[in-house]
C-alpha cells in the first residue's frame, strides 16, 4: 500500500489497494486518516459493486441518500449517479456534482 499525494493542498492516491485490503481496519484506518486529511482519495483500478461502495462508506460514517431520487442509483439509493449523459432527452444523472459525494 502506497499513499501519494496528489497536490499540495488536496488529494491523494492510494494504490496497491484491493477491496478486500480495504475489509482490514488497518487499511481502512490509513484511508479514512488519508480522506480527513487530504480531502479526496483516488484508489485506481479497484473494482467494486454498488453495494460494496455502500459498505465501504458505512464503515466510514452513514450514507444518505440524494435528495432528488430521480438521480440516485435505481437498485442502490446511497449512491448518487454522476453523469452529463442524457437518454430520450432526460438526464440520467446529475452533472457537476463536485458538491457531493460520488
Amino acid at each position: 500500500m502506497k499513499l501519494t499525494d496528489i497536490t499540495p493542498f488536496i488529494g491523494a492516491e492510494l494504490t496497491g489497494v484491493t477491496y478486500a485490503d480495504l475489509e482490514r481496519q488497518e487499511v481502512l484506518g490509513a484511508f479514512a486518516d488519508a480522506v480527513a486529511r487530504r480531502q479526496l482519495v483516488v484508489i485506481r483500478g479497484i473494482e467494486m459493486t454498488p453495494r460494496q461502495q455502500v459498505a465501504l462508506a458505512v464503515r466510514l460514517g452513514r450514507p444518505v441518500p440524494f435528495v432528488v431520487e430521480n438521480y440516485r442509483h435505481s437498485e442502490v439509493p446511497e449512491i448518487l449517479v454522476s453523469s452529463n449523459e442524457r437518454k430520450n432527452d432526460q438526464p440520467i444523472g446529475v452533472a457537476r456534482v463536485g458538491n457531493f459525494w460520488h
